[in-house]
C-alpha cells in the first residue's frame, strides 16, 4: 500500500542562531560562517533528504524534477534573445542572486 503526498512548506531560519547539530553538519559547506540563502537551502535541502531517506521515505524535491524543463526553457529563450538583452537578463540575475 503506498501513500503520496506534496506538501508544501514555509521554512523561516535565523541565520545567526542555529542548532549546533546543524551547524556542525553543514557549515563546512559554505564559504563563511553565515551561509548564503542558496547554501541554506542546500543545506535544509540535504537534511530533508537524508531524514527521510533514514526513515525509508521516498522524496522527490519538486524544484529537482522542474530543473531540466526551465532549463531548456530558459536555452531556448536565451536563443531567441540578441547579445544587449542577454547582458542585460545576466545583470539581472547577479543582482537577485545578490539579494
Amino acid at each position: 500500500m503506498m501513500y503520496r503526498k506534496r506538501f508544501a512548506l514555509d521554512i523561516r531560519v535565523d541565520k545567526t542562531n542555529m542548532g549546533t547539530s546543524f551547524l556542525n553538519a553543514h557549515s563546512d559547506n559554505w564559504q563563511e560562517e553565515i551561509p548564503t540563502d542558496l547554501e541554506l537551502y542546500n543545506s535544509i535541502r540535504s537534511e530533508i533528504y537524508s531524514w527521510l531517506s533514514d526513515c525509508k521515505i521516498q522524496v522527490m524535491f519538486l524544484d529537482a524534477m522542474n530543473e531540466k524543463y526551465l532549463r531548456k526553457a530558459l536555452d531556448v529563450a536565451l536563443e531567441l534573445l540578441g547579445d544587449k538583452e542577454v547582458d542585460s537578463w545576466s545583470n539581472e540575475m547577479e543582482k537577485w542572486e545578490e539579494e
